[in-house]
């Protein structure tokens, strides 16, 4: 309890004084997150060995805590998966959000919370596994100790930070630090941390070549040839109805005809817009609107629902064998 206590003060401490604005004290976390508290034992080394077994991993994820309770990255993450990519996320449950990336798993049955580090690593090796999931509280211990503490605070902390624009250039910094080459940071309208279809969406991105920070702006009208919808229409209630949205969206037998239906619409070109730069990052597509055409395809073809349906029947074979 003592120690719950004063966790729950330093954390509320941060966020009041704006140090978890701080660029040091964010690299500095992030640094004690993958040493001290790398409960997978997956140090740089080992990341950068198991790097040449694998062909380009990608992540698409955003910080939750933005004060939206929206469709999660995961199914867009699967739809770049279906599409070819080799995408490996990872997640937590909601703290303060309605549904997070981890509860829409577990909800489809996935047993993420029974899953060794070895055991993921073996599926991320797998080359028929394109999507696979890290569950944060698996690989940092301090996750599970602070998630409890999180939730009741009900406030975003420094763990929440992606969706602040004079931010943004600072986690590419960050990124840098930890030897990514290749990655992208986003600020979405409204202060959403994915891709936004609401409006603009700030983009930074780390160039692999020279390792310079560029500072763009995505539009789903001009950069993606999508409509505009407000933010209302991607909001989800709980799991049960993430999970719902999900399986309508991946399922390919209704080619994406959802007629009037204005908020699945809107789900869906959230999910387009999202998956299509996540292809253009993983030179899977050479712009943002052939990204949306390969996204498409991944829905249709069923390609994308197959890529989680391995990933959970995998995981379950895994499990059970252990």
């Amino acid at each position: 309890m003592a120690q719950r206590v004063r966790l729950s003060s330093l954390l509320t401490s941060i966020s009041l004084t704006g140090l978890d604005k701080h660029p040091k004290l964010i690299a500095t976390s992030v640094d004690e997150i993958l040493g001290d508290w790398n409960h997978g034992n997956l140090d740089r080394v080992k990341i950068h060995n198991i790097d040449q077994l694998l062909k380009l991993i990608c992540d698409i994820v955003g910080t939750g805590g933005d004060g939206h309770s929206l469709l999660t990255s995961t199914t867009a993450a699967n739809v770049a998966a279906g599409a070819g990519l080799k995408v490996c996320k990872h997640g937590n449950q909601a703290l303060s959000s309605a549904s997070g990336l981890a509860d829409l798993l577990i909800t489809l049955g996935i047993p993420l919370d029974r899953l060794t580090p070895q055991q993921v690593l073996t599926l991320v090796k797998d080359p028929e596994t394109d999507f696979s999931f890290l569950f944060s509280q698996t690989f940092y211990l301090i996750f599970k100790k602070l998630g409890p503490i999180r939730k009741l605070l009900g406030f975003p902390t420094i763990f929440n930070r992606l969706a602040i624009p004079n931010l943004d250039q600072t986690y590419c910094e960050v990124l840098k630090a930890l030897g990514l080459k290749h990655s992208w940071v986003v600020c979405g309208n409204k202060g959403l941390d994915e891709i936004s279809t609401s409006g603009p969406t700030s983009l930074w991105k780390l160039n692999e070549k020279d390792g310079t920070v560029e500072n763009l702006e995505l539009d789903p009208v001009k950069s993606f040839g999508l409509r505009y919808h407000p933010m209302e229409q991607l909001i989800t209630k709980d799991p049960k109805d993430s999970l719902k949205t999900l399986d309508l969206l991946l399922d390919h037998s209704n080619d994406q005809n959802f007629g009037d239906d204005i908020n699945q619409i809107a789900k869906l070109d959230f999910v387009l817009i999202n998956a299509s730069a996540l292809l253009v990052l993983g030179s899977s597509a050479k712009d943002y609107k052939q990204g949306i055409e390969l996204a498409r395809e991944s829905i249709r073809s069923g390609r994308a629902r197959k890529a989680i349906e391995k990933f959970k029947a995998k995981s379950l074979t895994v499990v059970s064998n252990s």
